[in-house]
Formats: C-alpha cells, sequence, structure tokens
C-alpha cells in the first residue's frame, strides 16, 4: 500500500514536469532551517540524479550519438572551452571591475565547469532526446580537469588552486560508479519495466531536484533578508550568464544538430559549481558560495519557460 501511494505521488509530480522543478526553488529557499540539515545531501542527490539519467537514456540513440564521434569532440570543446571565454572575457569588458572578486571567482567556476548532472535530466522532462545531452556531460567530466584550472584562473583574473587529480578522480568515482549503478538496475528490471516507470523516474527527478535545491540553498536565505538589492542583483547576472550561454549555444548549433540544438544548450547554459568548489584546495570565500546558491535559480526555472519553445521543435509531451 505504501510502495503504491509513493508511485501514485512520484506519477504526479512526473506529470507535473518543469512546473514542480520550478516551484521546488522557491519551496527550498523558504526553508532556511531544514537547508541547514539537507546540506550534506548534495553529492548523493547529483549521484542519483544521474543514475536516473543514465536509466531514462535511449541506448539506442546512444549508440548513434556515439558513431558520430567527431560532432561530440566538437561540441564538447564548444562547451567547455570556447563558450566559456568568450562569456568570460565580454563579462570582463562589459562589468569586470564592478564585481566583487569572490563573486568573480564563483562565477569563474561556474563557467570553467562541466554541465550540471541533472542536464540529461533536465533535457527528458522537456520530452527531448537526452541522448547527446548524456553523452556532451560524460566528455565535459573527461575534459574537466584539463580544462577548468587554468580556464577559471584566465575568467578569475586570479590563481584558482585546484587538485586536479582528486577532481579527476572524484569525477571518474562519480560518473562510472553512477553508470554502474543505472547498468545493474536496467538489467534487473529489464527495458519493458523501465518504460512503463518512465513518468515516476521523471517524479524522481523532479524529487532529486528539491532535496539538491534544499542543501545548496543553506544560508542564502538570510543574506536575502540582510542585503535584498544585492542578491537580486546576483540573480538578475546569473539569468543574464545563463541566457547568454543557451542562447549562443543554440544559434551556432542549430543548424547542425536541428532539434538536439536546444538540449546542448541547457547543458552548456548550466553549470556544475559544485565539483569546483568541492575540488577548491582552499577556502572558498562567503561571496562565491553566495553565487554557488543563487545561480541555481535559472538552473531551474529556465527550462520551464523554456517548455513551450521545446514543444515548438517536436519535443515536449
Amino acid at each position: 500500500m505504501i510502495l503504491a501511494r509513493i508511485g501514485a505521488a512520484l506519477d504526479w509530480l512526473g506529470r507535473q514536469g518543469m512546473r514542480a522543478v520550478a516551484l521546488s526553488v522557491f519551496i527550498a529557499m523558504a526553508l532556511p532551517a531544514v537547508s541547514s540539515l539537507a546540506r550534506p545531501l548534495v553529492a548523493p542527490s547529483i549521484f542519483l540524479l544521474l543514475v536516473v539519467a543514465f536509466l531514462k537514456i535511449d541506448m539506442a540513440a546512444m549508440r548513434v550519438v556515439l558513431t558520430r564521434p567527431l560532432r561530440l569532440a566538437l561540441v564538447t570543446l564548444w562547451t567547455m572551452l570556447v563558450l566559456p571565454a568568450v562569456v568570460g572575457l565580454a563579462l570582463h569588458g562589459v562589468a569586470g571591475s564592478t564585481i566583487e572578486p569572490g563573486v568573480m571567482l564563483g562565477i569563474a567556476m561556474m563557467l570553467a565547469s562541466a554541465p550540471v548532472m541533472s542536464a540529461p535530466a533536465f533535457a527528458a522532462l522537456l520530452g527531448l532526446d537526452a541522448s547527446l545531452s548524456l553523452a556532451l556531460l560524460i566528455a565535459s567530466c573527461v575534459l574537466l580537469p584539463v580544462s577548468a584550472p587554468p580556464l577559471a584562473a584566465m575568467i578569475a583574473g586570479q590563481a584558482v588552486d585546484i587538485d586536479v587529480a582528486g577532481l579527476a578522480l572524484r569525477l571518474s568515482l562519480l560518473v562510472g560508479g553512477a553508470a554502474g549503478m543505472a547498468l545493474i538496475l536496467r538489467r534487473l528490471a529489464g527495458p519493458a519495466r523501465l518504460d512503463a516507470a518512465a513518468r515516476k523516474l521523471d517524479g524522481l527527478n523532479v524529487t532529486l531536484l528539491f532535496v539538491f535545491a534544499l542543501a545548496i540553498f543553506d544560508g542564502a536565505a538570510a543574506r536575502f533578508w540582510a542585503t535584498p538589492l544585492y542578491v537580486l542583483t546576483l540573480v538578475a547576472l546569473s539569468f543574464g550568464l545563463a541566457l547568454a550561454q543557451v542562447a549562443l549555444t543554440y544559434l551556432v548549433w542549430r543548424p547542425w544538430l536541428r532539434s538536439g540544438a536546444l538540449a546542448i544548450a541547457i547543458a552548456a547554459g548550466h553549470r556544475n559549481m559544485g565539483v569546483m568548489a568541492a575540488a577548491a584546495t582552499t577556502a572558498l570565500p562567503a561571496e562565491a558560495w553566495l553565487w554557488f546558491a543563487l545561480a541555481q535559480f535559472p538552473i531551474y526555472l529556465l527550462p520551464y519557460f523554456l517548455t513551450p519553445f521545446a514543444r515548438r521543435q517536436g519535443g515536449g509531451r
């Protein structure tokens, strides 16, 4: 009976899709006491999001993606090198001197990082093909230890101390462990049961995204009430940077990827700052952590606003 109710709840959440994801970030912001307790759940929630992404992937479509390695390589180089360098240099030229150094460090770590682990989940919730998005995520994680340190240092304008070996190991364990668990679960469940549970897996995605939001908003609400204008300015900046990355990626790759361009654009516009923060060998300033929290707003809200556009591209349910 309890399992049936949980399944029904997950099915209902899955039907709400991006509406539930967008609402969850505001609920998380309104529960500061719970956020402080949930902070240790950041890593487990990211891991489980990736497991679900592997479970939901169309393996036949993934094999098609891997038959075109040059396309994947070019998309990865764009996402991990070209795009962050262009956006970072443009930000320095427009407003670099007015941005607090700690915030600039947070922005640099964001731009240099790989797409968020939930990027394939967002693509799936929007009804887009998540295969190329997941392949991009894996390729970006492989490239991250090499590309991130010099790129983050260039954007931040100061040395960024990154434990490259530790980062590579943690990423390998994260992605490899999630892939291994998904493979075991896929074999135990079988394709038919996974297809039947597709909506429940969407609901699980929504739940995990809410848990992650709770964990990373620890302390953000108090800062908002202390300095609301400053916090709202940073939120606006985070939306501007995310939109710039999404729009540039979509415009560049639309002629070549057709409907897949939007899934790649969403991945490129939303970056995993958590792995970069964990890899830093020195304590990050409070402003960098504040940016880390506030930059989640576009991650959770933009896919919701892009839902009508995704449907016009042939996605959506």
